[in-house]
């Protein structure tokens, strides 16, 4: 399946959102701290962290061990060899769910 120009730019530009967010996020390591996940980055003096509490806590964790920094830049390589394939109808689901354009902390809570 062919793209329009205007699928494809707008394809193109979902692409660089995600490598925008792979190469501004921080390099951080999964640690235990006084007992309590947290994550860690080491290249700080002070090896600043963030806690994470809650039932939800070790999930939380596990994913954000799985998508680091590198793991999104890969991801990122993908979709670009994706575009005119068989792949590309999944590749540009994969895009919509993301969200990209979209600002978290502008978003109204999932309760």
């Amino acid at each position: 399946m062919r793209m329009t120009w205007q699928q494809a730019a707008h394809f193109d530009a979902q692409v660089d959102l995600l490598r925008k967010l792979a190469n501004t996020s921080t390099r951080f390591t999964v640690a235990e701290l006084d007992g309590q996940p947290a994550l860690v980055d080491d290249r700080l003096q002070r090896g600043e962290c963030v806690r994470i509490d809650g039932p939800s806590a070790p999930d939380l964790m596990r994913h954000l061990f799985h998508l680091n920094h590198y793991a999104l830049l890969s991801l990122v390589g993908l979709l670009e060899a994706a575009r005119g394939t068989k792949a590309q109808p999944e590749s540009i689901e994969l895009l919509r769910r993301l969200k990209l354009d979209q600002n978290p902390l502008q978003q109204p809570p999932n309760r």
